[in-house]
């Protein structure tokens, strides 16, 4: 589908049992070599056998990817049953070769990130060392101690400088600070961390990314992409329009600043520090909601308007956001150089991050089977291979939103709950609501002008002559 120009640069051996489809043989070789670091692969094109379950150690390719080289180019030992499903063509993630819009510039960011978002940070940072070929400089938020040290101990060799809140915020505003939760923690920092890593950069420009961020190509091309501004917003496009008035016209997943943008960012941390929550209807959702203002309080704001970036599932009816000669593009085959994987989205995109997250994440010896909030990321991905935890995920959704039934959280206890004992139960229920669905004719709720709102998105700016025929 893609390819990456370098190497995972693993931090820990992992043998692989790749499986072949031949059921007996897969099962032996299973049961021989099994233990708590052996991670299953299961390739495109074979089924999951009925005696493997999902979870951390198990990895299911999608068609058309290159992961499979990867794995078989970073494991300790490989297993398989069959020698020619792991035949190796070209390697995905082999010698750098920098495409026409790949830049040696020093590319620097900034992040936020605690210890439950660590394997998404760790492939973030593994994704850009492979798509950007010259130096990254990283300006880390660490909203927990562990962050940090993890940080620097995976990630020695980068320039990578760790901010803990003591860092970002004055004596006065601190206690403020750390009364939120972490999430509205994580959302006031945002543009608190922008700042402070741009009064501490050399670099060009910096550019605050969210950690759900995937990059196809070498996203330093966007230092030329300021046109003389000093900050570079990148609009959201939603496709409907309940959506673009609720959540904002500006994405804050990813934001460029240079020089001369500081009192944007100050106002913008300052903003966050007074409210910083997700209460759509009152106007706030989290960092967000403050850029539209931005626009209005703020010169050299340039607003990003090439449609390739910062592509998302609420958008990517807007931008024609399909697959064609084995990459994603948008608006007729332009290729698209980033995608915002904040849920699942028909293109499948939000499979191969969480999928290369989760790659990262095992060879670099994170706990991911220990993590609440990237766990649930696995099972959304793995769900599509395994039809029992569809069926326990789909079940889960029915008794949370239709009946109000409180369920846990997916860990790996509640999963292998739930595809023991609650197994043939689940199916019964998934019967009998899939049955009285049917009979009540029940579908999808759609906004009744969801598609007028996307065409008229698409004339306004595809094509902007056809307004006034």
């Amino acid at each position: 589908m893609f390819k990456h120009p370098a190497t995972l640069r693993p931090t820990r051996p992992v043998p692989l049992l790749v499986l072949s489809g031949e059921a007996c043989q897969d099962r032996n070789l299973y049961l021989q070599n099994q233990s708590d670091s052996l991670l299953v692969v299961i390739p495109s094109g074979v089924s999951p056998p009925p005696w493997l379950k999902p979870g951390t150690q198990t990895v299911c390719l999608p068609p058309g990817n290159p992961y499979l080289d990867t794995l078989l180019a970073n494991a300790e030992t490989v297993f398989c049953a069959n020698p020619s499903v792991c035949s190796r063509t070209e390697p995905a993630f082999g010698k750098q070769v920098p495409s026409p819009q790949s830049s040696a510039e020093k590319f620097a960011i900034a992040v936020v990130c605690d210890r439950k978002y660590l394997p998404f940070f760790f492939g973030l940072v593994q994704n850009l060392r492979a798509v950007h070929p010259g130096p990254l400089e990283i300006h880390l938020a660490a909203l927990d101690a562990e962050v940090g040290a993890a940080a620097i101990a995976r990630f020695p060799d980068l320039d990578l400088r760790v901010y803990a809140a003591e860092d970002l915020w004055d004596k006065d505003d601190l206690p403020r600070f750390l009364a939120r939760s972490v999430a509205s923690r994580a959302y006031t920092c945002k543009p608190r961390i922008a700042l402070h890593a741009l009064k501490n950069t050399e670099a060009d420009a910096i550019f605050l990314l969210d950690l759900d961020i995937f990059f196809f190509r070498d996203p330093a091309r966007l230092l030329s992409a300021f046109e003389g501004a000093n900050a570079l917003l990148f609009p959201q496009w939603s496709d409907r329009f309940t959506w673009a008035r609720l959540h904002g016209s500006i994405n804050s997943g990813m934001v460029g600043a240079k020089k001369g943008a500081e009192h944007l960012l100050a106002w913008w941390s300052q903003a966050c520090l007074i409210r910083c929550d997700l209460h759509v209807e009152q106007g706030f959702f989290g960092d967000q909601g403050f850029l539209d203002q931005a626009l209005v309080y703020f010169s050299g704001i340039r607003v990003y308007r090439e449609w390739d970036e910062d592509v998302a599932p609420w958008n990517r009816n807007t931008l024609r956001a399909q697959f064609s000669d084995s990459h994603l593009s948008v608006l007729n085959g332009q290729a698209v150089g980033s995608f915002h994987a904040a849920g699942p989205d028909s293109d499948r995109v939000f499979e191969l991050k969480y999928l290369w997250d989760q790659v990262v994440a095992v060879f670099s010896g994170l706990p991911i089977r220990d993590c609440p909030v990237f766990f649930p990321y696995l099972l959304e991905q793995q769900r599509l291979y395994f039809s029992g935890l569809d069926r326990a995920m789909r079940v889960a959704t029915l008794l949370k939103n239709r009946l109000g039934i409180p369920v846990p959280r997916w860990t790996p206890k509640t999963l292998a709950w739930a595809l023991g004992a609650l197994s043939p139960l689940f199916s019964l229920i998934d019967t009998l609501h899939c049955n009285y669905a049917r009979w009540r004719q029940h579908g999808p709720v759609e906004d009744p002008h969801s598609s007028q709102w996307v065409r008229l998105q698409q004339t306004v700016l595809f094509s902007p002559e056809k307004l006034l025929s």
